[in-house]
């Protein structure tokens, strides 16, 4: 067991991170006091114990929930919409609508991060998306010319993995969220590809009921702490 220093992380805050997998949640816990590092992620497959979160300061950022489904045993619209079409400049809009998609993202609820550290990460992921070095595509849904809703995948593993999807909250009752969804299903069934993943957090039961109504089920839960120094 070690603490494994995340290169892209610190390079990119401008401070040493590491991560620290636990394996049952064994955990040697002067890796915890006798390091170098100034944030840590535990990614843990059970919680921790109140003793040892209190003991160590540690903050519960995320219980990230992975689901998964088979788009071809699914039922959906195989039209595509004239609503949709693919992204290929980054505006205010759409970084708006980003930052609407991290709500519950731990880089935004750990209060212990005070240098813009989620918007200066989210808007590197849609400029990665939009540049297709993080993603295959960005799919929009406009209304009267305005992108109201977002969505981007990419292929992974032979599985199509949704990063980012947002609808704007005034526009959250007319079913944009379940369109995009269909048009990742449409394009993966077209390139052959039968699972699709996506994942969410236990605090978001929005997003997460979504998924669950729309055919996705839930393959894993995984608790991650943050350490801070």
């Amino acid at each position: 067991m070690e603490i494994i220093q995340l290169k892209w992380d610190t390079d990119f805050f401008g401070y040493k991170v590491g991560k620290l997998l636990l394996n049952d949640n064994n955990l040697d816990e002067n890796l915890l006091i006798n390091n170098d590092f100034k944030l840590i992620y535990l990614f843990c497959n059970e919680p921790l114990s109140e003793d040892l979160v209190k003991k160590h300061n540690l903050f519960l950022s995320d219980e990230k929930i992975d689901l998964i489904t088979n788009v071809s045993n699914l039922t959906f619209n195989k039209f595509e919409n004239e609503n949709l079409f693919e992204l290929t400049i980054l505006d205010d809009n759409l970084l708006d609508l980003t930052f609407q998609s991290g709500h519950f993202s731990r880089f935004k609820i750990d209060s212990n991060f005070k240098n813009n550290e989620f918007e200066t990460l989210y808007t590197a992921w849609i400029e990665q998306s939009i540049s297709h070095k993080n993603a295959d595509k960005v799919i929009g849904f406009s209304i009267n010319n305005k992108v109201v809703g977002f969505i981007t995948f990419v292929l992974k593993n032979n599985m199509f993995d949704i990063g980012l999807i947002a609808v704007n909250e005034q526009h959250r009752s007319l079913k944009i969220g379940k369109q995009l969804l269909t048009y990742v299903f449409n394009y993966s069934l077209s390139k052959n590809v039968d699972f699709v993943t996506v994942t969410t957090q236990n605090k978001n039961q929005g997003a997460l009921n979504f998924y669950l109504k729309n055919g996705f089920s839930i393959n894993k839960t995984t608790y991650i702490y943050h350490l801070w120094k």
